[in-house]
């Protein structure tokens, strides 16, 4: 019996890993088509807000063990959530895998941008407190609070199990502003 030398070798398993990779390719990836990616254990709901009169996107992940369970979790109200949702998600996973975070429900509050670059981001409307000079949209902070204490809240609270009065609100930038102020 002839000895492969380490040329065959490399040839022979180069061949055999480039054609297993070749099996697994999903099947339309040639044809140009991107599947969507959402995020295990996440669901998307549309709540129209009365006091705004406008449609919010929520991109609610829960915890992998939600259907299995009867236990009750703490909340994330996370503001920009078409574009912080995914990021926060994996932020909570990372400090979960550590023992520094408990199973939490993540609300991201967003306008479809997500989902749909024809949405328009209204946040200068939702979370400026005050308005400015020069913008038609600023100054609806305080209907916005009114829409999360009154509407939004009452809408997670009694859709899913969460652990009362446990709330976290969470924005950056003009969001920020917005959760100093509440």
């Amino acid at each position: 019996m002839k000895a492969i030398n380490h040329k065959e070798l490399i040839f022979v398993l180069t061949f055999f890993i480039l054609s297993i990779s070749i099996s697994a390719q999903p099947e339309n990836l040639g044809n140009g088509k991107y599947s969507e990616i959402i995020p295990n254990h996440t669901e998307l709901q549309i709540i129209h807000s009365k006091i705004i009169d406008d449609d919010f996107y929520l991109y609610i992940k829960l915890p992998n063990d939600y259907n299995e369970s009867n236990k009750t979790y703490p909340v994330i109200y996370l503001l920009d959530g078409d574009i912080a949702f995914t990021m926060a998600w994996s932020i909570v996973r990372y400090l979960q895998y550590g023992g520094h975070l408990p199973d939490v429900i993540i609300a991201g509050i967003g306008y479809g941008s997500l989902l749909s670059s024809s949405e328009q981001n209204m946040r200068e409307r939702d979370y400026s407190i005050s308005g400015t000079d020069g913008s038609k949209y600023s100054g609806g902070g305080e209907d916005y609070l009114n829409f999360l204490k009154t509407e939004l809240i009452p809408f997670i609270d009694s859709n899913y199990r969460t652990k009362p009065g446990v709330r976290i609100l969470n924005g950056y930038s003009l969001g920020g502003l917005f959760t100093l102020y509440t």
